[in-house]
């Protein structure tokens, strides 16, 4: 297969920011000495961070908009609604997902404990020095990535705050289904530090490809049947929809 077909894969200016944020976790790993759950719990963390950053998408959206839910320009009443339920939606979502996580993590992580207590939880981890590091570095990255792919390009003004609702979605389910199973055999083969570096190479490829997803129509196809896992026309479409909502936004 032609090298070509590959350079997506290559660091230049369009991904720099991505690349930036694999090497930071990879360092950590190899050279500052983090712990390997180190990396599972800041991809975990992350949605916390991407929900926040979204609260200001959907409000940026809200106000300064020129693509109106309506016909007549207007927005529905229902649109500013829609804000305080994706709050309640998203985070009680996260709140049920971090007790299973905390379940999870209670077998090998001492201090961490198992009771629906998240906030706790999420307290004792961010006093670890590594998991302060790991999570400012997250948290720059993904203010950054929301800068330069939404509000400096002003995105807010073309959509509108229905069609943005659910554009979180298609990243979580990606990232927390990659970092569960690298959970699993971190927790099965004791090989922690080889798991959590393929943890890292696996984001680093899934949020290259969803780049290139981004300005490439015909890669975009084939990633949508990889995602669907089907050749069922109408799950295609689903998945595309999907797609279509994260990368244009």
């Amino acid at each position: 297969m032609p090298m070509s077909k590959y350079k997506w894969l290559m660091p230049n200016v369009n991904n720099l920011l991505i690349w930036m944020m694999s090497i930071i976790m990879l360092l950590g790993v190899l050279v500052f000495n983090w712990q390997a759950e180190t990396i599972l719990i800041t991809y975990f963390f992350e949605t916390i961070i991407i929900g926040f950053i979204h609260i200001f998408k959907l409000l940026a959206t809200f106000l300064f908009s020129k693509s109106a839910s309506t016909e007549t320009g207007k927005h529905k009443t229902s649109d500013i609604f829609q804000i305080p339920f994706f709050i309640f939606h998203y985070f009680f979502f996260i709140f049920i997902q971090s007790t299973f996580v905390f379940m999870y993590l209670s077998f090998f992580i001492k201090g961490i404990k198992d009771d629906i207590n998240v906030l706790k939880n999420y307290h004792f981890l961010l006093q670890q020095q590594d998991m302060q590091m790991a999570f400012i570095s997250l948290s720059l990255f993904s203010v950054a990535m929301a800068l330069k792919n939404f509000f400096l390009p002003k995105r807010f003004l073309h959509t509108n705050v229905k069609k943005l609702f659910m554009q979180p979605y298609l990243r979580i389910f990606i990232q927390q289904f990659v970092t569960i199973i690298a959970g699993f055999g971190i927790l099965i083969f004791n090989m922690p530090i080889a798991l959590a570096v393929l943890l890292i190479v696996t984001r680093l490829v899934v949020d290259l490809a969803l780049q290139e997803a981004a300005k490439n129509e015909e890669f975009k196809k084939i990633f949508v049947k990889y995602l669907a896992q089907s050749q069922n026309e109408k799950e295609i479409k689903k998945v595309e929809k999907q797609v279509e909502t994260f990368l244009n936004e």
